[in-house]
């Protein structure tokens, strides 16, 4: 056999080694892809901001594809991190949605089923008190009463700016004292400005989208003449300017390579669908289904779109395992980074949702759903299944055309509830 045969041969050998090492060798887990990420981008410890945009439909953002709403900081974050088409809320209430946002846990664990009505208590872990621990400076900057220190959830930051002037009020509605986002963003930047050489977990909460509709010039102008619905668009147009701002901080300070941004709703609003002019009692979808953006500076997570179904309890293990911080703390959500990696896979989760305002405040019957990306059962003296990807706007109720499919979900609705109710946990826990 000839030198250059024998060449030939070992070349070739070398070649299928290396193809087969590539093609045999085990995937990356999401989080030695995320370690090898931040160590390129030589953050330690990355900083985090998490806005939380109360009254924000997933369906009036043009980046969900709503074409009447100008949006360009919002839409350039989806570009750049990973959209979520279909994360759904617990809660249509502002306090017990971001309970579970900031505990990873479900109103039937955490306590918290309505508006003013009870604090979460200390023995609950939120997402700040994780990071204080891991040595971050910690700040929240409060839009509304409703989410005053005083309900609970000021635990873990160092820093809870809920200032609000109350002697101007003659009377104290929970929704009507609040202030608006230029004002909150203010607020954050001088704190951000302050904390910026130190690794830092903000939460900026906007609720200009909430009652009353009153957008500043220009958008009063721009968005007026469309009515109820151009004015309450105009307050989200004047939220995304807020949120540039806080972009174009983290640029120009350098530190946009080196920080999480999550973008999260808490609750929609009616806007006159089923009969409902805001949020609070019905648990369609205009009130549940809400925009979840996670952008990171990688090029890997960036443009991509994940129409699996995800829950807002789903945002405190994501942030953590995205930012590499290990934890202890228990929780209810699962964590999307293998989504996001992957976003063609498909993964079913379920989505639960409850109103109590109806029982708690009136003593009617309260209201539970269980949400998939196809069909959403909701429990109430008059159950409703519908096919949201046929009926989006949830008018042609099939539960006498689909009596197996409610059966079953009204089935693994019961279970849910039933697992991740405190006592059963605490149970549980005990052996």
């Amino acid at each position: 056999m000839s030198r250059k045969i024998i060449i030939l041969i070992f070349g070739i050998l070398v070649v299928a080694v290396i193809f087969l090492w590539f093609i045999l060798q085990p995937e990356k887990s999401p989080e030695a892809k995320i370690e090898e990420l931040w160590l390129k981008n030589a953050a330690e410890k990355p900083n985090v901001i998490l806005f939380t945009l109360d009254t924000t439909r997933a369906d009036h953002l043009a980046c969900y594809g709503y074409p009447d709403v100008r949006t360009p900081h919002i839409d350039s974050l989806a570009r750049r991190g990973v959209l979520f088409e279909q994360a759904a809320t617990n809660s249509p209430l502002t306090l017990p949605a971001h309970c579970s946002i900031l505990t990873g846990m479900y109103p039937t664990y955490h306590g918290v089923r309505i508006n003013g009505n009870t604090a979460l208590n200390d023995q609950q872990t939120t997402i700040a008190e994780v990071f204080s621990s891991h040595g971050y400076q910690c700040g929240a900057f409060i839009a509304a009463f409703v989410l005053d220190g005083r309900w609970g959830l000021k635990q873990g930051f160092q820093h809870y700016d809920d200032q609000f002037d109350l002697k101007k009020y003659k009377h104290l509605d929970l929704g009507a004292i609040q202030r608006p986002g230029n004002e909150v963003v203010d607020s954050a930047l001088n704190w951000l400005e302050e904390h910026k050489s130190s690794p830092f977990f903000a939460w900026i909460h906007l609720y200009d989208p909430h009652t009353p509709y009153e957008p500043p010039e220009p958008y009063l102008s721009e968005y007026g003449s469309s009515g109820l619905v151009g004015l309450y668009d105009g307050e989200i147009a004047f939220m995304d300017e807020q949120i540039g701002r806080c972009i174009r901080w983290l640029e120009n300070n350098g530190l946009d390579k080196k920080t999480i941004l999550v973008l999260v709703g808490d609750h929609g609003e009616g806007l006159g669908s089923h009969g409902e002019g805001t949020h609070g009692y019905f648990i369609y979808d205009y009130a549940v289904h809400v925009p979840l953006i996670v952008v990171t500076p990688f090029e890997e997570l960036q443009g991509k779109r994940v129409s699996s179904q995800v829950r807002v309890v789903d945002v405190f293990p994501t942030l953590l395992e995205t930012a590499r911080v290990l934890h202890s703390a228990e929780t209810q959500g699962q964590s999307l980074l293998s989504m996001m990696f992957q976003p063609q896979e498909k993964v079913e989760r379920f989505a639960y949702m409850e109103s109590m305002s109806p029982n708690l405040q009136f003593g009617w019957s309260s209201i539970h759903s269980l949400r998939t990306t196809q069909y959403k059962f909701i429990d109430s003296p008059k159950m409703e299944l519908y096919d949201l990807v046929q009926d989006p706007d949830e008018q042609n109720n099939l539960i006498q055309k689909k009596p197996s499919i409610a059966r079953e979900m009204k089935n693994n609705l019961d279970r849910l509830i039933e697992e991740t109710s405190e006592w059963k946990l605490e149970l549980d826990g005990n052996g």
